[in-house]
């Protein structure tokens, strides 16, 4: 069994993955399949300082255990970071907590809750009237 030195994380699991498209199609011929990798500089656990973020604010928006916040944060930025890794995770926080748990989760506060809706209602607004100054 290999033994690490305190306070040092062992090397993450590199793998590969990649889907190719049959060859019959013009894209595979192209070399254009889909492939998705993890190499060494990813892990396979979010970012701990980024969890810590969230997970403070998730308890203070929403009625939850600081646990329940916990469980909700680490799965929040793990499917941000998937989205396009650890650097391009959300820099408004807390705007993604309230989209991705606003209807799942009791609001601590009415207030804050409808000021959410209201600008949510306000940027709706502002797409239709764009939307339809372009046609």
């Amino acid at each position: 069994m290999k033994t690490t030195e305190p306070n040092q994380a062992p090397e993450p699991t590199t793998l590969s993955v990649t889907f190719c498209a049959p060859s019959r199609t013009d894209r595979a011929r192209q070399g254009r399949g889909s492939s998705l990798t993890f190499g060494k500089t990813m892990t396979n656990s979010p970012s701990s300082s980024s969890v810590a973020l969230v997970a403070r604010m998730i308890f203070d928006i929403f009625d939850v255990t600081e646990k329940e916040a916990q469980e909700g944060a680490t799965g929040l930025v793990a499917l941000a970071e998937g989205w396009g890794g650890a650097g391009a995770a959300p820099l408004d926080w807390a705007t993604e907590i309230k989209k991705h748990f606003g209807t799942r989760l009791k609001w601590r506060s009415e207030i804050i809750h409808q000021r959410f809706l209201d600008d949510k209602k306000k940027t709706i607004t502002a797409y239709e009237s764009y939307i339809q100054a372009r046609k």
